[in-house]
């Protein structure tokens, strides 16, 4: 089963020091996104700045990785979200985000991802959709923040199956795929050929990012195990409080 790839879109440019990045998640990361989120450390000491985020801009936004140049705190990884501070990377990944942080300012590009805000009284998180890596071409575009399940249409189930090319009786295979609109239905495709549609109808990540032109692809799960039938889902953002 052969990748699609995705077409070009935006590179943010450079901000000149201190400029914040729009918040807006409908832009192109810098950084990929494959490998599971990442819990931002310190955020509690943020609970303002991460309040007036979730109040301006709902709980998906894009965020801006800067190190920490001086002080006490020389070396550490910062997250920002439109100029407001609210936490860090973790200690123990601190280090590799460094270096992708450096990698791509000498390429002259903001180290950017998207994330999801938690506000719960008291209680707040920031979840980065992020890995340290520059982004590869055949990232999808949709950040895979949550999980919907893929209604398959007939035969696709075997078909599916019969592509994983292995006889193991427990097989996960993460492809890309992409989404389309019907009247009232998301679409899911592999390599242009419709496999089903999303278990759901409301999504609004998704109707924004189609009327914001962006290529709508995603990763795409095929689970086999045991004695079930092949389980398909789609990542795809999925906000928390909608």
């Amino acid at each position: 089963m052969r990748l699609l790839r995705r077409r070009d879109g935006p590179s943010p440019a450079r901000p000149s020091s201190g400029v914040a990045l729009s918040a807006n998640w409908l832009q192109w990361p810098t950084l990929a996104c494959r490998g599971g989120e990442i819990k931002t450390a310190g955020v509690y000491y943020y609970r303002d700045a991460v309040g007036r985020v979730l109040a301006r801009y709902g709980t998906l936004v894009m965020a801006e990785l800067r190190i920490e140049t001086s002080g006490e705190y020389a070396g550490a990884v910062r997250v920002f979200v439109e100029g407001e501070l609210v936490g860090s990377i973790p200690h123990s990944q601190a280090e590799a985000f460094r270096v992708v942080v450096h990698q791509l300012d000498e390429l002259g590009a903001p180290a950017t991802c998207r994330a999801e805000v938690e506000v719960d009284g008291e209680w707040c998180d920031v979840w980065l959709v992020a890995r340290p890596a520059p982004r590869p071409d055949d990232d999808p575009f949709l950040p895979p923040s949550g999980s919907c399940r893929v209604i398959l249409d007939s035969g696709q189930g075997e078909r599916l199956n019969d592509s994983m090319r292995s006889t193991a009786k427990r097989k996960r295979v993460v492809v890309l795929g992409s989404l389309s609109k019907t009247t009232d239905k998301w679409e899911v495709a592999l390599d242009g050929e419709r496999i089903g549609v999303l278990e759901s109808d409301s999504h609004p990540a998704l109707t924004a990012a189609l009327a914001a032109g962006f290529p709508m692809t995603c990763w795409v799960r095929i689970l086999r195990e045991p004695e079930r039938p092949l389980r398909v889902t789609a990542d795809i953002p999925i906000a928390r409080d909608s």
